[in-house]
């Protein structure tokens, strides 16, 4: 019999053997016969060979091929036993998986803009080291309160765009929010991973901040308290979200009904607010180029209040009564301070929960 031993002609050759009963069950190299594996194997006998150890009569290739094992490595003793020469595959995928916080604020608001994502690569239950990934991170159109979008539009950093995993089968990344609120994706690509990419949504936003009501209460004489004012087309929503740049913490909230109450108390007639902080706060680009103006606006603490507005026209001789009256001769306590522009686009701007003081500008 030839070294090498087909499976045709081994068939020819049993007919004429005596074989011994199969082993049940054989183990080798930490799997067992007719059972799943360590290694994702389940391998069953299918003939005998007559073979001696040594390696002779090896049935097909070797080991790694998955398709059958020569008799040295079947570990047996004696010239006749079972010769595995079919094994299927219980597949344990590769995945890849991407694990962290899923919101932050904008930079620029107050705490901490960096949140710190742990891309983690698994075989079965068993982590994989040495695994190469790759990072990209792109921001939603229209997301944030921002209802226009370009390519210069700020988006997130990554501290790294690849990376190999550890030991633990990770790799840590920061991702550091921009000024601009909006929704942010994490992308982490793996060439051994059955699910790769992964995503991951960012939310860069400030936490918990209301809406101003659009349905203001009414004066005795029919006028509005307030009412809400600002010419800003590209923040106003378009339906998604309602008067999208009139946003403010709970507390400036509330010190807004208190300073309205206050003006109106001295006769200031429907008070004309403008622009707030937009639906997530961040950078309120008023200009939709993604920057200022708008320096401020950012944390849902300030608004600005509108001489020209509400068909409620504010001479500039009450201005200066009313700055002085609750500045200057503080004849009226109030939780908040005043930033009086008096020359370019006359109005107060309201720090709705700072009490520092008042102060004039011409811008």
């Amino acid at each position: 019999m030839s070294k090498i031993i087909h499976r045709r002609a081994l068939s020819l050759v049993l007919v004429a053997m005596a074989a011994p009963t199969v082993q049940a069950q054989i183990t080798v190299q930490g799997w067992t016969v007719g059972s799943w594996g360590s290694d994702g194997r389940s391998c069953y006998p299918s003939i005998q060979e007559a073979c001696t150890i040594g390696g002779n009569g090896q049935l097909s290739p070797s080991p790694t091929a998955g398709t059958g094992y020569t008799c040295r490595e079947m570990g047996t003793e004696g010239p006749y036993w079972a010769a595995i020469n079919k094994c299927y595959y219980q597949q344990f995928p590769t995945l890849v998986a991407l694990s962290g916080p899923s919101e932050t604020r904008p930079a620029a608001t107050g705490g901490s803009a960096e949140i710190t994502l742990i891309a983690k690569v698994t075989n079965s239950t068993a982590a994989k080291s040495g695994v190469a990934l790759g990072f990209s991170v792109d921001v939603t159109p229209n997301s944030g309160g921002h209802e226009h979008h370009d390519v210069a539009r700020p988006k997130g950093l990554l501290n790294a765009t690849q990376g190999v995993t550890d030991a633990n089968g990770e790799v840590k990344i920061v991702f550091e929010a921009p000024e601009v609120a909006g929704i942010h994706t994490i992308q982490v690509a793996c060439a051994v991973c059955s699910n790769s990419p992964v995503s991951k949504e960012i939310q860069v936003r400030v936490p918990d901040l209301l809406p101003i009501s659009p349905n203001p209460p009414q004066n005795a004489d029919g006028t509005f308290v307030y009412a809400l004012t600002s010419v800003d087309k590209t923040h106003q929503g378009n339906g998604r979200y309602h008067h999208n740049q009139y946003y403010l913490t709970q507390q400036s909230l509330q010190n807004l009904l208190g300073l309205i109450g206050s003006f109106a108390a001295e006769g200031w007639g429907t008070v004309a607010l403008n622009d707030a902080s937009l639906f997530w706060g961040g950078r309120y680009d008023i200009t939709s180029n993604w920057r200022g103006p708008h320096a401020g606006h950012r944390e849902g603490r300030e608004i600005d209040i509108s001489f020209a507005r509400a068909n409620n026209p504010i001479s500039a001789s009450k201005q200066n009564d009313f700055y002085d009256k609750f500045c200057k001769n503080k004849k009226v306590n109030f939780p908040f301070s005043l930033l009086h522009h008096y020359v370019n686009a006359p109005h107060f701007h309201v720090y709705l929960e700072k009490q520092t003081g008042c102060w004039k500008s011409e811008h």
